[in-house]
């Protein structure tokens, strides 16, 4: 009874892999979920409070203001984790490629080679990692009888990742054309771990620039001896409202510059 319960919710799944389009298939998990939208609600209110309370000495502004602001710390914030994701994606895209090397090396076809790295890449990065998932359902969709490049292809257009859709079609190449699958893969994962130490070491170069550039944000909001005399008059809270703008504006491009596309 148990065996025929578990082959039917198989069945289901298969049938639901099957129908669904390949964007519903590999779609990214939510990068802020509701415990993550409480936490960063109260830090981005309480730091536009205390941003608000050294601008105009009061928090009344800042309460005023505050669903307005919050709805573009959002924006920021969820922009911010989704870069995030996509550089975890990369690093696991990377492993994922080494392993699949190994394997065609050894002889696998691509459905053993894809099997065993999946199996392989769980116990790296454990069995909830996006790209652990991505590949048990392109494994799905191969027992159902869609071809490896036609499942990497599809994976490939649903992904924003650029190294994902070079590697979907040189796969789908050395397919069709009968190419060393290890040699084109060994390519691949040489390339992308050149990519990753660029990446790394111009990291590294940047960090002592961000320090600086979160010192002078600090800095420039922090010196009361030049904001005490703006606090009493109109005038003096609307020059505070521009240099509010230009300080926002200032961090914003800070970030910008010394964010590695």
């Amino acid at each position: 009874m148990e065996r025929s319960q578990e082959n039917s919710r198989r069945f289901i799944h298969l049938k639901t892999a099957k129908n669904l389009r390949a964007q519903e298939l590999y779609c990214l998990p939510e990068v802020l979920g509701f415990k993550e939208k409480l936490l960063y609600g109260a830090v981005g209110a309480a730091g536009w409070l205390g941003l608000t309370y050294i601008f105009y000495h009061d928090f009344l502004t800042g309460f005023i203001s505050m669903l307005p602001f919050l709805y573009f710390f959002f924006r920021w914030i969820r922009k911010s984790l989704h870069e995030k994701q996509i550089q975890r994606i990369r690093r696991e895209f990377q492993e994922l490629i080494q392993l699949l090397s190994g394997a065609f090396r050894t002889g696998h076809s691509a459905e053993n080679a894809m099997q065993e790295a999946s199996e392989q890449l769980s116990m790296m990065e454990g069995e909830t990692a996006y790209m652990v998932q991505v590949m048990q359902t392109m494994l799905t969709k191969m027992s159902l009888g869609e071809p490896a490049e036609q499942v990497w292809l599809s994976f490939a257009d649903a992904c924003e990742i650029e190294e994902v859709k070079e590697f979907a079609k040189a796969f789908a190449l050395a397919k069709r054309s009968g190419a060393s699958m290890p040699f084109i893969l060994q390519k691949i994962a040489s390339q992308l771990i050149l990519k990753v130490q660029t990446q790394s070491q111009i990291e590294t170069m940047l960090a002592g620039k961000k320090l600086e550039q979160k010192i002078m944000n600090l800095i420039s909001v922090t010196s009361p001896q030049l904001l005490s005399v703006m606090y009493e008059t109109m005038t003096g809270k609307m020059i505070m409202t521009v240099c509010l703008f230009i300080y926002i504006t200032a961090y914003l491009l800070s970030e910008r510059i010394t964010r590695l596309e």
